[in-house]
């Protein structure tokens, strides 16, 4: 059986509290929208699949970050039916696992737990995935996936429960301290509006 090489192009959306997304709004349109549209332009002219990866928040575009999140699938969608570019979208929960951003959650509670001493979760509220289930997912949406499909990933698409996943995740953060600490020592030297101001170029 031969093998099929596949030339894809993707775009991640990345979570962002509602804090920063307030601060540096123009930032995520630029990044979100026009990024997008960037990549879709590529994939167009070189022929390529393309997958957005996107969030289920965008069904409640209440903050600007998820709005531009949304203006960047619609800009996906109308490449499919304007130029016929065989491109998807994947909508997911938040991902968590390892090498996770220390600012981010759930990572932050871990390593706030870990360098305080305190008990580190056992449990997430909400809707979470494993970062390695999503990858699979979006890697099956790329290969068998349709132009125009929206995706949206739920409970059939995770493979490792929690219960299984945040004991493994927060053990690799024990471990990983040569990783996460000198991360989390840069983030802490500037505050939110100084770390936002220089992503969005201010």
């Amino acid at each position: 059986m031969g093998h099929t090489l596949l030339r894809p192009c993707g775009s991640w959306a990345s979570r962002a509290s509602r804090d920063a997304s307030a601060l540096a709004a123009g930032g995520f349109i630029v990044t979100d929208v026009y990024g997008t549209h960037v990549l879709l332009e590529f994939a167009r002219v070189a022929g390529v699949r393309y997958v957005q990866v996107s969030t289920k928040e965008v069904g409640d575009p209440s903050a600007s970050a998820t709005a531009s999140r949304l203006g960047a699938d619609l800009q996906v969608m109308a490449y499919v039916k304007t130029h016929g570019t065989n491109a998807s979208i994947v909508r997911g929960p938040a991902s968590y696992g390892p090498f996770q951003h220390p600012a981010a959650q759930p990572a932050a509670q871990i390593v706030r737990a870990l360098d305080e001493g305190a008990p580190p979760p056992d449990t997430l509220a909400g809707e979470w995935i494993h970062a390695d289930d999503h990858s699979v997912a979006v890697e099956r949406l790329l290969r068998e996936g349709d132009p125009g499909e929206i995706c949206v990933l739920g409970a059939d698409d995770v493979q490792l429960p929690l219960e299984d996943g945040l004991p493994e995740t927060v053990e690799w953060f024990r471990s990983r301290r040569d990783w996460w600490e000198p991360i989390k020592t840069r983030t802490n030297t500037l505050s939110s509006e100084e770390q936002y101001a220089r992503r969005s170029g201010g």
